[in-house]
């Protein structure tokens, strides 16, 4: 899928993510040739609702366009816990990030099978799990959407369940050589 940072998504419905149990989601990722845009963010994969407020019941993966790293998001209305990545990206560069959540208590971000860091969650994300789940953009009051994403997602995978470390390096290692 090629995004160009405009107005370019999927919306793949409710692929029965629940988001008050444990999950991850995953995704090969090609950075745009250039990571500054008029967006603060290029998100990957998000599922949940946003009002006008930018609050909401949501998760997100996303890379931030201005800072050049990748940043995992959570919000429930009343907790917001964001986290960015160590790693600075470069530009027109495929990775494999992963966001792994075991819920109310911590989030991982792995970037080509390496833990890069995590972050307590304490949110409660109860109530949107029938949200559609969308790639290349964030659901805004309906049908809106933002922080569209530039560049490509060659795979993407959502789990019902929080991946080992192990597994994550295991999903790397045999799909690294498969996107050029």
């Amino acid at each position: 899928l090629i995004f160009d940072g405009s107005n370019e998504y999927v919306d793949t419905g409710d692929p029965i993510v629940n988001l008050d149990e444990d999950f991850t989601l995953s995704a090969i990722v090609k950075t745009p040739v250039t990571l500054s845009n008029n967006n603060n963010f290029g998100t990957i994969i998000s599922k949940g609702d946003v009002d006008n407020n930018f609050s909401g019941r949501w998760v997100s993966m996303s890379y931030d366009l201005e800072g050049d790293s990748f940043v995992l998001g959570i919000d429930d209305r009343v907790t917001k816990s964001e986290f960015f990545s160590s790693k600075v990206l470069s530009p027109d560069t495929i990775y494999s990030v992963s966001m792994v959540s075991v819920r109310t208590s911590s989030c991982y971000l792995f970037i080509d099978g390496e833990l890069d860091g995590s972050f307590a969650d304490n949110t409660s994300l109860d109530a949107d799990s029938n949200a559609s789940l969308f790639l290349g953009t964030r659901a805004r009051s309906g049908s809106n959407t933002y922080y569209a994403m530039a560049g490509n997602i060659f795979a993407a995978y959502v789990y019902n369940r929080a991946l080992s470390a192990k597994e994550v390096l295991q999903n790397y290692e045999a799909t690294k050589g498969r996107y050029a």
